[in-house]
């Protein structure tokens, strides 16, 4: 079964600083008695954190909270873009969607998004 897709109706993270990709610590660091430190893998596949900014309708922030809570159950992976490389990419939220209004604009919310893109 495949995973459900980011809404076509969404637009993609605003093109600014708020955009950001964290590693994970990936190894395990063990200090020996003598000698150097040995290095070893923390487990086969890493999720890296993603958090955005997209800033939406009121029309738009109603269909992200359906997708989120309905359609994804706040907590089944679903398919995106990864905009580093253009391709598509599996993805989690972390929490759940957190939105400030904004006045006098026409896409009135600024919604921040933590993700986490699965391996």
């Amino acid at each position: 079964m495949s995973n459900p897709t980011w809404p076509s109706t969404l637009p993609a993270p605003q093109a600014d600083n708020s955009a950001a990709y964290a590693g994970a610590e990936e190894a395990i660091r063990t200090q020996m008695d003598a000698g150097v430190a040995k290095m070893r893998p923390r487990w086969t596949g890493t999720a890296e954190p993603f958090s955005c900014t997209v800033k939406l309708t009121q029309a738009q922030w109603a269909t992200l909270q359906t997708f989120y809570a309905t359609t994804l159950q706040r907590t089944l992976p679903f398919d995106w873009t990864d905009f580093r490389s253009g391709s598509t990419a599996t993805y989690r939220f972390l929490r759940k969607p957190a939105a400030s209004y904004i006045k006098g604009l026409v896409n009135r919310w600024l919604v921040t998004l933590q993700l986490e893109i699965l391996p």
